[in-house]
């Protein structure tokens, strides 16, 4: 019932959670140590014949980011994939997870699949991958990326 709470609550029109209250969430609700209870928040509106939006899966999301669990991320990514489109930010809040767990080929196949369905990421992203490619040494595919970045950039991505 917490997460759905939460979920409800950072829905309304006039509030929206800070940073902050995702942490004590993510405490209070045990996420990193009991991931499954974001998958029972999908089973229970399931069950319930209720509508599912990219704003909850939003939420989900930044619960996954504040537990710093880039494949149970990924896992809401692919099961978002089955009930709404994934847009450019519920991509790079994983993208960006992968990056800072040091999972570079993740967040490059992550982006690859993106611009399959026509999305691409954003500055924040790109700038993350880079500095990650470049931190491990990989400098010839982080320069590649730059170009990447900049043509995206010109011709209407990010």
């Amino acid at each position: 019932m917490g997460p759905r709470f939460f979920i409800w609550a950072g829905l309304e029109p006039t509030y929206s959670h800070s940073a902050y209250m995702y942490s004590q969430a993510c405490k209070l609700l045990e996420i990193k140590q009991t991931p499954q209870i974001i998958f029972d928040v999908f089973d229970a509106y399931r069950a319930e014949n209720c509508a599912v939006s990219v704003k909850k899966f939003k939420v989900l999301l930044h619960f996954c980011r504040e537990a710093e669990d880039a494949n149970l991320g990924l896992l809401v990514l692919r099961k978002m994939e089955f009930n709404c489109r994934p847009d450019t930010l519920s991509h790079n809040v994983v993208i960006c997870l992968f990056c800072e767990k040091g999972e570079v080929d993740e967040a490059i196949e992550l982006m690859g699949e993106m611009g399959l369905i026509d999305l691409y990421p954003d500055m924040i992203a790109y700038v993350r991958l880079i500095k990650r490619l470049s931190d491990v040494g990989r400098m010839e595919e982080a320069c590649r990326l730059v170009k990447v970045m900049k043509c995206s950039c010109v011709f209407g991505g990010s």
